[in-house]
C-alpha cells in the first residue's frame, strides 16, 4: 500500500458526507477540539485550503514538510495533498476550504 492510499481522504475532516458547500469557512475552534487539538494526516482530494493563522503557533505537516506558522501568516494546501496539524489548546485561525471540481 503506497502513503497515499493509507491516508484518509474527507470532505470536511473526520466526516463521512460531502462537502457542504461551495463557500464554507470555519474558525479552527469549531473542529480542533474534538481531536484534541490535533488534526491528523489526511488529505481533501476535490479541495484546497488557505489557513489563516493570526497570532500564536501551529505545526503544519504537508507532504511530508513540516511548517511552524507563527503571528499573522497564510498557509495554502493544494488539493490532495497530504496534511496534519498540531495546534495549541484555543489556538484562533481560521480554516478556508476551496472547492475543486
Amino acid at each position: 500500500m503506497t502513503r497515499a492510499t493509507a491516508i484518509p481522504a474527507f470532505g470536511l475532516y473526520g466526516e463521512e458526507q460531502p462537502f457542504p458547500h461551495v463557500v464554507h469557512y470555519e474558525a479552527f475552534s469549531a473542529r480542533a477540539p474534538l481531536h484534541d487539538w490535533r488534526i491528523g494526516a489526511h488529505r481533501h482530494p476535490l479541495m484546497a485550503q488557505l489557513f489563516v493563522i493570526p497570532a500564536g503557533t501551529v505545526r503544519a505537516e504537508v507532504d511530508d514538510h513540516v511548517w511552524h506558522l507563527s503571528d499573522d501568516t497564510f498557509l495554502f494546501v493544494r488539493s490532495s495533498a497530504s496534511m496534519g496539524f498540531d495546534l495549541n489548546r484555543g489556538q484562533k485561525g481560521l480554516c478556508v476550504p476551496c472547492l475543486w471540481g
